[in-house]
């Protein structure tokens, strides 16, 4: 099931951070995962031919297949037929949120293989009488690997301890000191890649997380504990509590299909005495999915595997126990004998309908989530040489170190890409270090995806200029405004009204560049255009008009606007402000704007025209066109899925706008020349990705 569906490069969110993480040993977000990323610096020397990013991706799926094994296992030691233990393994690895955990470099599986092990080990202590020295060792051991991994690893095994200090208390299992020293010692030994943990907090050179952060005893505490990480829990009010609930519902019906909740509900249900396992599943799935829906975070989702494994060990529970596939009838030993079971043999007669049936529930689970399963491409490796390739020689890029930074420092790490480029990370912008970029600006080099901080954007504009490029913004000193009128004098003149004027070069051509064999080319044929190339065009306004904006976008031969997710995507949009036209806004000084247009990869092929209209700022903010979210995310995860199709579509600085076609943007006394469009360029799109 893994390896065909294996992710080939980097993707978004950790997998990049994790993979370079292995391959340097530098410490990755909080708690640092120190045996996640030893086990994958081991792995990295494998003599297997391909990246690096690839070989972590295969141990992902390695370790997610022996949690599937230990699984089955934990629930063959609690009494579950093989058959149901197999098929509920199977069902697990459906879940298309587990499959795509399997398949990429991530954590998460790590964590479900120390919770089946420890699981295993635990039954055997606690109701197998298991008394190996061996064994409470390897508890012990277990224990301390998983908490030290993710310490949410201690919330996931409260209901272990309660059950074995409910044994304790029955005195069905006694604990002699000398087993204690043992689990004691296995504490110590599973501690070690923890102390690993501290002593590479301790570099100074750290690159993936604020080195300043980790230092001496307390800081490591800080960074075991993610500390950083607790400000999000708590943050939500009932209504959008109740939101996240529903979005979790779905998800575990999307995941694992509607029997993977209603098994469960008709197992609680029928139940008499709650068997020990089915106890320790419900307890997960409470813990798990509690924490998460309260928990704001990037990939919530993808923290809720626990909760899928408790649902399907609980459906096991279901059809193995509580649906009875088993009977038993009374065969006579003799003819005389009476009609009750006291003189007579039992025998065993299989419901094999009912194995069946959950046999082809699990085969059709398996199936769709196959078919949901989203293709596997290298988009965030294609993005980011979009986004560099651009770059003159030796600039200078602000970037957060999140979900954009970490495939660009995998992809140099790995692969030596743009290392002529610097990366600055900013994950906090003060006064003062908005007086150094404008330093820096100076030199023409500076860019930024200027997503996160949220503030950053407002804090640059109000001294610097911002432009898109490409993917990137522009970042330059703004207030460049010019009395000279020879740079324009060939250009065509617009005038829109008696304050604002507009002029374009002619002819009215636009500039577009490519991704070629891993550079950017100047694409030579400009009327063919492909998904992904970037256009360029320029403009100059003369005069400042504090009410105006101009709003470039892409429309079809009958007005169509094709939309990603429910809102524009191929357009630009730009307010003239005080700031661009510096002192001087007397009639003879202009500006002169250069902007971009990314073609997304959602475009269809076809026919397009490049238009401009000039708005009314006033008006705009009283019409709907503009909506706070895009359309199709998850609850569970909608900061980082809104972050990625940023990035993905250039949509840094831009406001979400829905409108499909030209006639949704008509709005009374919006536009100055919606009956006008300026006609900037027509071009054909050959091909859609």
């Amino acid at each position: 099931m893994f390896l065909p569906t294996l992710q080939t490069g980097v993707g978004w969110y950790n997998s990049g951070e994790l993979t370079v993480a292995a391959m340097t040993l530098d410490v990755p977000h909080s708690p640092g995962y120190p045996l996640f990323t030893r086990l994958g610096n081991i792995f990295l020397r494998l003599p297997l031919n391909c990246e690096p990013v690839l070989k972590i991706n295969l141990m992902s799926a390695i370790l997610a297949s022996s949690a599937g094994a230990f699984f089955f296992l934990f629930l063959k030691i609690a009494g579950i037929s093989t058959f149901y233990s197999f098929c509920s393994a199977i069902w697990l690895f459906s879940f298309s949120t587990f499959w795509e955990q399997s398949t990429g470099a991530e954590v998460y599986t790590l964590e479900i293989l120390l919770l089946g092990t420890f699981f295993c080990l635990s039954w055997e202590i606690i109701f197998n009488a298991k008394n190996s020295r061996l064994y409470f060792f390897l508890w012990g051991m277990n224990y301390s690997l998983g908490v030290g991994h993710r310490p949410t690893f201690f919330l996931l095994t409260i209901g272990i301890l309660l059950l074995l200090a409910r044994q304790l208390y029955a005195k069905k299992v006694f604990l002699k000191p000398e087993n204690i020293s043992y689990i004691v010692f296995g504490l110590v030994v599973g501690f070690i890649p923890s102390v690993d943990l501290y002593f590479r907090l301790q570099n100074p050179e750290r690159v993936l997380t604020d080195p300043s952060l980790g230092q001496g005893i307390s800081g490591f505490i800080d960074v075991f504990s993610a500390k950083e990480f607790r400000k999000g829990l708590g943050v939500f009010t009932l209504p959008e509590l109740l939101l996240r609930f529903r979005e979790w519902l779905l998800l575990m019906i999307s995941d694992g299909r509607i029997t993977a909740v209603l098994l469960p509900v008709f197992l609680l249900k029928r139940s008499g005495r709650v068997d020990p396992q089915v106890f320790l599943f419900s307890l997960i799935l409470v813990v798990n999915s509690l924490f998460i829906i309260n928990f704001n975070a990037f990939e919530a989702s993808t923290m809720l595997l626990p909760s899928m494994m408790a649902l399907t060990g609980l459906s096991a529970h279901a059809m193995s126990k509580s649906v009875r596939s088993e009977s038993l009838y009374c065969i006579p030993t003799n003819v005389l004998a009476s009609d009750d079971c006291n003189n007579s043999r039992r025998v065993k007669v299989e419901k094999y309908h009912v194995k069946i049936a959950f046999a082809v529930m699990v085969a059709v689970s398996v199936f769709l989530s196959s078919q949901k399963m989203e293709p596997r491409s290298s988009d965030s490796e294609l993005w980011v040489k979009r986004l560099l390739f651009l770059l003159p020689y030796s600039s200078t890029v602000l970037i957060n170190n999140d979900i954009e930074f970490r495939p660009i420092w995998y992809l140099r790490q790995a692969k030596k890409l743009r290392t002529d480029i610097n990366l600055r990370l900013v994950d906090d912008i003060s006064e003062s270090d908005v007086v150094q970029l404008k330093r820096e600006s100076d030199k023409g080099r500076l860019f930024g995806t200027l997503v996160y901080p949220y503030d950053i954007r407002s804090k640059i504009g109000k001294y610097l200029d911002i432009s898109p490029h490409g993917y990137l913004s522009r970042i330059s000193p703004g207030g460049s405004t010019h009395s000279d009128y020879s740079q324009i004098a060939d250009w065509k003149s617009i005038k829109i009204n008696d304050s604002f004027s507009i002029f374009f070069p002619e002819p009215l051509k636009s500039e577009c560049f490519t991704l070629i064999k891993n550079s950017i080319a100047d694409r030579s044929d400009k009327n063919n255009l492909k998904n992904g190339d970037v256009v360029f065009f320029r403009y100059a306004v003369k005069n400042y008009s504090p009410d105006c904006f101009v709003l470039t976008y892409l429309c079809n031969e009958k007005g169509e606007i094709p939309l990603t997710n429910g809102v524009m995507t191929a357009f630009d949009i730009n307010f003239p402000d005080e700031k661009d036209f510096g002192e001087k806004r007397k009639n003879d000084f202009y500006q002169i704007f250069k902007r971009s247009i990314v073609i997304p990869d959602s475009f269809p092929h076809g026919k397009y025209f490049m238009k401009m209209l000039i708005g009314k700022k006033d008006v705009l903010n009283k019409t709907d066109l503009i909506i706070e979210n895009i359309e199709n995310l998850p609850w569970l995860n909608a900061n980082g899925a809104t972050e990625v199709f940023i990035l993905k579509n250039a949509m840094s600085g831009k406001p979400f706008i829905k409108a499909s076609n030209e006639k949704d943007l008509k709005r009374d006394a919006l536009w100055l020349n919606f009956d006008n469009p300026i006609l900037l360029d027509t071009f054909s799109i050959l091909n859609s990705n």
